[in-house]
């Protein structure tokens, strides 16, 4: 079995010889102080640097405090992988910090704190993410993604 490594903790854009491109769809509804959604993700990789990852995610909070379950597969030779990940997160304004678990056929921890804000139509975040040796086949890993995005409103 390849050394399973988290989906998440590889930025979008360059890597090696191709790319890695995330898509995320979901819905969800919020009333009360409590929140709600379901949706997919998808990590797609170019240039054989990596396999594909899909999942299913639920999510569920009310207030700061926030929990997500999604269920996974790692599309590799000869065979794919199944995963989950559970994760609790803590949020007030735009800053964050999440503990997640893994489990089936990928095992460990990952720790991430950032910061997130909207300028304009952007939006902007770093991180720091932390993967424990058992969840990346290897050594205890460090990281810091800076991001921008656009949401883009369908409904």
């Amino acid at each position: 079995m390849p050394a399973a490594r988290s989906p998440d903790r590889l930025p979008v854009g360059t890597l090696g010889d191709g790319n890695k491109v995330d898509l995320y769809a979901g819905v969800g509804t919020e009333s009360g102080g409590f929140s709600v959604s379901v949706g997919g993700t998808g990590y797609f990789y170019t240039g054989g640097f990596d396999d594909t990852y899909l999942e299913g995610n639920l999510n569920a909070g009310y207030g700061a405090l926030s929990a997500e379950f999604s269920l996974g597969t790692y599309d590799t030779d000869p065979e794919s992988q199944t995963y989950w990940f559970l994760g609790i997160t803590l949020e007030e304004g735009g800053l964050y910090a999440t503990f997640g678990t893994f489990g089936n056929d990928f095992e460990g921890e990952y720790f991430e704190a950032g910061y997130g804000l909207s300028v304009g139509d952007l939006d902007l975040s770093a991180a720091w993410i932390y993967s424990t040796e058992d969840l990346l086949g290897g050594d205890d890993d460090n990281t810091l993604v800076v991001s921008v995005g656009h949401t883009i409103g369908i409904l």
